[in-house]
């Protein structure tokens, strides 16, 4: 544990400071970010209690776990199908109207929802967590947005790894936000009901309205004439960006479905405790942070990106094996162990690819369309969310393994349509 918190800190030290030195003017952004990825975390640990164990107020002690794994999957998706109505709108907003605006519409819906999921968590009541859901998915999350500013400041060849480092503060919060809702999950009295995380959650979305007062607009807002909706995404679209944006679906339908139900898995299967789950889940957030600083500016030296899709994709293939190798023998160190380094290569895998295939979209549109490009892809990423928390809920529901033996199915569609092999630059 010792070694871990070391490495953690040596961790956080490195991404600040490479950031701060060769994007300084870009701070704030990644500071909003930082806390707005954060609220959203910390809650982990405790939303796997508040569905699956007896103790809490919104279900009776003898639900069954097909009944909680349902709604599970419905609370967990509900944000993502809002984010498809209101991501393309808000990220087309930001094109006219600056960058600003919408990172505090962001960080107001990270606030209702972590207020709203507090009182439902100490009530009992989930149609209130139900709202407070449906509300911060229609303001989407800070990401597009501060993708489209960083795309803003960056020079095109150092893009990707700026990009590199925006996702390295997303998985530092990542990190960071399940280890503490792990510990605080423990505060289950009466009185909280293993609400703690979500309260610390609303206390970080209004640091980062705070933040947002102090972030410097990145976007020159033209002059000339208003398109509509349907005319700015009509530009947008060209049959060049057809393959990143596939190659994206498949491979954050893998992610998302791994993520979302390994934590239930932990606690069911393998019988994890809630500090066990958030360390397990934080260093999902490590592995990603060390892969976004020195995989992606390591393999972009490579240069051929078609091979280097390949090669992730081939990384979270072994990393699923690993994982599901595991579920063999779960008392067994070797099994407990292949669970672990299988969990390195399914995130390093997704977020080096994330990063090159980001980059790609990018440099394929207009700079008048980079808020409506980063809207798309976020656009597919909430599409991939919401459909794998259905659908996981419902296999989950069946058994709790099926969800993660499922994962690795659009990673292997995608090889056999040789997704990979299309040119992903002009």
């Amino acid at each position: 544990m010792w070694i871990i918190n070391v490495t953690c800190r040596k961790v956080a030290e490195l991404v600040f400071t490479r950031q701060c030195r060769q994007l300084p003017e870009a701070f704030s952004l990644f500071l909003i970010t930082f806390l707005d990825t954060l609220s959203l975390n910390v809650i982990t640990p405790a939303l796997v209690l508040v569905f699956y164990d007896p103790h809490s107020a919104l279900f009776a002690p003898d639900t069954s776990q097909a009944v909680r794994s349902h709604w599970y999957g419905l609370i967990t998706s509900a944000p993502y199908f809002m984010a498809m109505l209101a991501t393309p709108f808000l990220t087309s907003l930001s094109d006219y109207y600056g960058r600003k605006a919408i990172l505090f519409v962001a960080s107001a819906g990270a606030l209702v929802f972590a207020f709203c999921s507090s009182l439902s968590i100490m009530s009992g009541i989930i149609g209130i967590m139900l709202i407070g859901k449906f509300t911060g998915g229609l303001c989407a999350r800070s990401e597009p947005t501060a993708l489209a500013a960083l795309i803003d400041m960056s020079p095109p060849n150092r893009r990707a790894i700026h990009i590199g480092f925006l996702q390295a503060t997303i998985a530092l919060a990542a990190f960071t936000g399940p280890v503490i809702g792990g510990y605080l999950t423990q505060w289950h009295f009466k009185q909280l009901n293993f609400s703690a995380p979500f309260w610390l959650a609303a206390i970080v979305a209004l640091l980062s309205l705070a933040a947002v007062m102090f972030f410097k607009e990145t976007y020159t807002v033209p002059t000339e004439k208003h398109q509509s909706l349907r005319q700015q995404w009509q530009e947008l679209y060209t049959p060049a960006i057809l393959p990143p944006i596939l190659l994206m679906l498949f491979i954050q339908l893998s992610w998302s479905m791994y993520y979302q139900f390994i934590p239930p898995i932990l606690k069911e299967f393998y019988h994890y405790s809630p500090e066990k789950i958030g360390w397990f889940v934080g260093l999902l957030a490590v592995w990603i942070t060390l892969a976004s600083i020195y995989g992606v500016k390591s393999m972009k030296a490579i240069g051929n990106e078609q091979n280097l899709i390949r090669y992730c994709a081939c990384a979270m293939l072994a990393g699923f094996l690993l994982t599901i190798l595991g579920y063999l023998a779960p008392a067994s160190l070797l099994c407990q162990a292949l669970l672990w380094i299988g969990a390195i290569l399914v995130p390093a895998g997704d977020v080096i690819a994330y990063c090159l295939l980001v980059t790609a979209l990018s440099e394929m549109v207009n700079p008048a369309h980079q808020g409506k490009a980063m809207g798309l892809c976020f656009l597919l990423a909430y599409s991939a969310w919401g459909v794998t928390a259905l659908l996981g809920g419902y296999l989950a529901g069946i058994h709790i393994i099926l969800p993660v033996l499922v994962a690795p199915l659009p990673l292997i569609v995608c090889a056999v349509m040789r997704i990979s092999g299309a040119r992903l630059s002009h």
